[in-house]
């Protein structure tokens, strides 16, 4: 069901990764023409960063409307802790290219954001786990 409590952490890891449209996730000392044109580096500076995040959003989602299938459950959000890992470091090479130095990344609160992704992501899939062992041992029962 649609009800469970791994539902409720993966909402929240959406949720997280959806606030990282508003909220920088560094501030740069390195000004840039389009990626740190601001003095920050957000995940709608550069369409990648944009489609990687958005990625991860389709995927969170899937994942949630997903919940007849509880193996692929696991799976997708195991893609897409990959994907979240990714987003930060897709976004300093991006800087660093445009750049053409090694950029000064400052820790805003969005730095946090692909961590807390990936926990509440590691919280859903053992509680998606349980459900999977509580199904089987009920299918022995019968």
């Amino acid at each position: 069901m649609i009800q469970r409590i791994q539902t409720i952490w993966m909402l929240l890891a959406l949720i997280v990764m959806a606030l990282l449209f508003k909220i920088p996730i560094a501030d740069s000392e390195t000004i840039t023409e389009t990626i740190t044109a601001d003095g920050s580096l957000e995940s709608i500076d550069h369409p990648i960063l944009s489609a990687t995040n958005g990625l991860i959003l389709a995927l969170i989602l899937l994942s949630i409307f997903l919940y007849k299938n509880r193996k692929t459950q696991l799976k997708i959000n195991a893609v897409n802790m990959l994907c979240i890992l990714a987003l930060p470091v897709v976004g300093y090479f991006l800087l660093r290219a445009e750049a053409g130095t090694t950029p000064l990344l400052q820790i805003t609160a969005g730095t946090f954001f692909p961590a807390v992704a990936i926990l509440f992501l590691i919280v859903a899939n053992r509680s998606i786990r349980s459900d999977e062992k509580l199904v089987r041992s009920a299918d022995r029962l019968r």
